[in-house]
């Protein structure tokens, strides 16, 4: 976990040192269960090799904790944590349209953990004292999309240089409520333009270049779930637009002439072609070279092998 991705916690207490699951928790809470850390933020200790609070927490001495959090940690006022219906919201949650600033939206609750009594322990002052481990599993709220480019083969090197690729129709804002049954994303707002790559002419090699990273050094696009149908080039809900220099056939090597070309991509994928999903990764490999724009997309989640949609510019 990134030293610098400080994540927030909530933690409930439960007077029942019994406690196994979350579904005992009631629908109201009582006096048997107290809210323990409020949206506390968790930042890496020096000693030890650990993740804890920035002002220190502590295990109760009788009881069980529960806990839910999110990753990075963000204002605390547009996130919160419902004990009582086990509901994580990001309210008018903001990705900004800068590829070096926005976030990979992660989040632990309630219902994605096992209360573990196995009686480890720390010891403070001399005195060891038992502490019941709470394993969780942090998960992506937001779509990854990776775009590469490259050409088809040697000879045509010097055939096209990109000038800029950018989404269209992205939408930044939206709020996202997670259950244990569903998650979703509301209706968002006003679309946006995000630039993936610009630059004066990137030459394309014959393996694969990934515009994001060679723009900022950064691989990663990472956006709200959002539809992405298409139906021609000025007919869609997100594309990617691709501005290019073209070599003219009579021009030479040493005084090559180019002209400016733009290309509409679609980007939906294989599975059901109309949405990027929650915590999935998708590849858009773009070759140019050729007569013809095919496409031929895949999906996987986003911690197993990639998505991929393979794309020709012909």
């Amino acid at each position: 976990y990134p030293e610098e991705g400080h994540f927030k916690v909530w933690a409930l207490w439960t007077a029942n040192a019994a406690e196994s699951s979350a579904s005992a928790i009631p629908e109201t809470l009582n006096d048997n269960y107290v809210e323990y850390i409020n949206g506390g933020e968790f930042v890496k200790k020096k000693d030890p090799n650990s993740w804890g609070g920035v002002t220190p927490y502590y295990w109760p001495t009788t009881g069980s904790l529960f806990f839910a959090g999110y990753s990075p940690a963000m204002n605390s006022d547009n996130f919160d944590y419902s004990w009582e219906t086990k509901t994580f919201t990001a309210t008018n949650y903001v990705q900004d349209t800068d590829i070096t600033k926005t976030n990979d939206l992660m989040w632990f609750d309630v219902t994605n953990q096992s209360y573990n009594n196995n009686n480890n322990s720390i010891t403070e002052g001399g005195t060891t004292i038992p502490v019941n481990g709470v394993p969780v599993k942090f998960q992506h709220a937001l779509s990854w999309l990776t775009f590469n480019v490259k050409r088809i083969d040697e000879a045509e090197i010097s055939n096209w240089k990109i000038k800029s690729a950018k989404l269209f129709k992205i939408e930044t804002m939206s709020t996202f409520t997670a259950t244990a049954s569903s998650k979703t994303w509301t209706t968002p707002t006003t679309p946006q333009e995000i630039t993936v790559f610009e630059a004066d002419g990137l030459a394309l090699e014959k393996t694969d270049i990934n515009l994001a990273r060679e723009y900022k050094g950064n691989g990663d696009v990472i956006v709200i779930p959002q539809s992405c149908s298409f139906t021609n080039k000025d007919t869609y809900d997100a594309a990617l637009v691709i501005e290019y220099y073209l070599k003219i056939p009579a021009s030479s090597e040493e005084t090559p002439e180019y002209i400016p070309q733009s290309v509409t991509l679609s980007l939906e994928h294989g599975t059901d072609g109309k949405a990027w999903e929650i915590g999935k990764h998708y590849i858009y490999n773009i070759t140019f070279g050729g007569n013809e724009i095919l496409i031929s997309p895949t999906v996987t989640d986003w911690t197993k092998p990639d998505v991929n949609q393979n794309i020709q510019v012909q």
